[in-house]
């Protein structure tokens, strides 16, 4: 894929995500997953998303989230509510 071919590529991801708010088709009758463990997530992605949402200005969306660190939207929805209740304490 040449530079052009992937500039045209995420043009038309964000575009699908601006109007979807999701790249992936989600099937509402599937239920919901079972509970994630956050501790399970590699430490790496822990510090990531953690080191985003406190340099971020504005909040961030989940499916954005996802995205940059190559993980579900639950798996990030389980870290937030870890990262939430770490703080708590």
């Amino acid at each position: 894929m040449t530079a052009s071919e992937d500039a045209d590529t995420f043009e038309v991801l964000a575009a699908q995500l601006e109007t979807e708010g999701s790249l992936m088709d989600a099937d509402p009758s599937q239920g919901e997953l079972p509970d994630l463990d956050p501790t399970l997530v590699p430490a790496d992605v822990r510090a990531a998303l953690e080191a985003i949402l406190i340099v971020a200005s504005d909040p961030v969306a989940p499916t954005v989230l996802a995205q940059l660190l190559e993980v579900s939207v639950e798996t990030i929805e389980a870290l937030c509510e870890y990262l939430a209740d770490s703080y708590a304490q």
